[in-house]
Parts: C-alpha cells; sequence; structure tokens
C-alpha cells in the first residue's frame, strides 16, 4: 500500500492489479491507484496501519439525496385492488373492523388504502436498510475534487 499525507487530509492510494474502472473498458493494469481522501486524525492514522476502511452511515451525510431511496410505487389497477379485497375477505379471522372496511370502502378508497400500506412497508424497509449500511468514497484521481471534499470525509 503507497501513502501520499498532505496535511490537513490524509490520502490513500491503495494499488490494485485486477479491478473494474467505470473510466476504461476493461481492468486497470497492474499499479493502478485508488485514492481516499480522508480526516488526518489519530482514528484514520489507525484505519491506514490496520489496513480498515471505515463505512460511514448514510444517515449523517450533510446532503438527504445522497443515498436518497425513494421507490416507485405504480398504482394498482381496478383487478388488482378488487383481488386485494377478495383474498383479505377469505381470511377466516380478519377483525371485524378491517372486514368492515374492505366492504364497505369503495376501489378508489382501497387504492388510497393499499398505497399508505405500501409506502409505510418500503419506508420500513429503506429505514432499516439505511441503518445497517456503510458507505466509502473512493477516486482513481487523486484530484476529484467530489472525494476530496470535506463531505467525504464522512464515507
Amino acid at each position: 500500500m503507497t501513502v501520499a499525507v498532505s496535511a490537513p487530509r490524509l490520502l490513500w492510494a491503495a494499488a490494485f492489479s485486477t479491478r473494474r474502472s467505470p473510466y476504461s473498458s476493461g481492468r486497470f493494469a497492474a499499479g493502478a491507484f485508488l485514492y481516499k481522501h480522508d480526516a488526518f486524525t489519530t482514528q484514520s492514522l489507525l484505519n491506514l496501519k490496520k489496513q480498515i476502511i471505515y463505512f460511514g452511515s448514510p444517515l449523517n451525510f450533510n446532503d438527504p439525496y445522497d443515498c436518497a431511496l425513494t421507490p416507485n410505487i405504480i398504482d394498482p389497477t381496478d383487478d388488482e385492488v378488487i383481488r386485494v379485497r377478495d383474498n383479505y375477505l377469505k381470511i377466516v379471522d380478519l377483525p371485524d373492523k378491517a372486514r368492515q372496511e374492505f366492504e364497505s370502502s369503495s376501489l378508489p378508497q382501497l387504492r388510497a388504502m393499499l398505497m399508505r400500506a405500501a409506502r409505510a412497508a418500503f419506508q420500513v424497509i429503506i429505514d432499516g436498510f439505511l441503518r445497517t449500511r456503510g458507505v466509502a468514497c473512493f477516486s482513481e484521481r487523486n484530484d476529484d475534487l467530489l472525494v476530496s471534499r470535506p463531505v467525504s470525509f464522512w464515507h
């Protein structure tokens, strides 16, 4: 591993012999570099010494659109809403309140209810995903402005 230090930042340059590049059509030649800009701190030096990469939580990003996951949920058709309603009404131990809601609601009301439930379910999944994942930024160029900005110190 090669390290170039320039205070107040620490620049990691790791040599890889075989890895894919979004900027080329194939593999990198032996000795190609991948750069990681990091704050010059005791923790970053320890990470470098132990060859550890820190993956920052996307929940701590200063831009709410970084790692924003927004599913595109398509409204169900009338036939799909009817099928869902019929399947729920077949459930023997369906609570009376839910059964009455399914029986008395119009198709547009049921569609809106299903969409709210789908969005809520996706939000639970997305929140769990973001709480358990991390991001680390690298660049093929040591002067990449996006990666060298202070925001990259958090991921």
